[in-house]
């Protein structure tokens, strides 16, 4: 499986840091049921969690700090051989073309989730959903691993 990285984007640029540090509380929560290892990092603000399963490592990364240099942030989940990568961050176009140079030398792929619903929304029904959302994606890219372990398939989905 060519490694993916999910880049969270959002209309109103208010939700994404809430929605990956969402998902890393439901990750936790299930961890145990989930045989995952979970090791977070929080780097000057910046939330990096690498969750590990068997078949998969599963980085999550919500840059939250201008600081902080994005292409850092995503090196250290490429270190840590990351097969799936979930981020968001503060710096749209910084991350944009973070992703763009791994995406070029062709290490990696990407996919832009964008969120389609009106900012008029309420921010934290919004969160919830995509939340929930995103955990039924790493369910299905668990399955999906155990299933395929030794073939190299890609995988991808969508947020709706």
């Amino acid at each position: 499986m060519k490694p993916t990285i999910y880049f969270l984007d959002d209309k109103s640029e208010k939700g994404q840091p809430k929605v990956i540090r969402g998902l890393a509380k439901k990750l936790f929560a299930h961890s145990s049921e989930m045989n995952l290892e979970i090791r977070p990092v929080d780097i000057l603000g910046d939330l990096l969690m690498v969750v590990e399963h068997p078949t998969l490592n599963i980085g999550l990364l919500s840059h939250e700090n201008k600081e902080q240099s994005i292409d850092d942030l995503i090196r250290f989940l490429l270190e840590e051989k990351c097969d799936v990568i979930f981020s968001t961050s503060i710096d749209k176009r910084a991350m944009d073309k973070s992703i763009a140079r791994l995406v070029s030398s062709k290490k990696y792929q990407s996919v832009y989730l964008r969120n389609a619903f009106s900012s008029v929304i309420e921010i934290d029904s919004l969160t919830e959903h995509e939340v929930n959302k995103l955990f039924e994606m790493i369910e299905l890219f668990l399955e999906f691993s155990n299933n395929t372990a030794t073939s190299d398939y890609s995988f991808s989905a969508q947020l709706i």
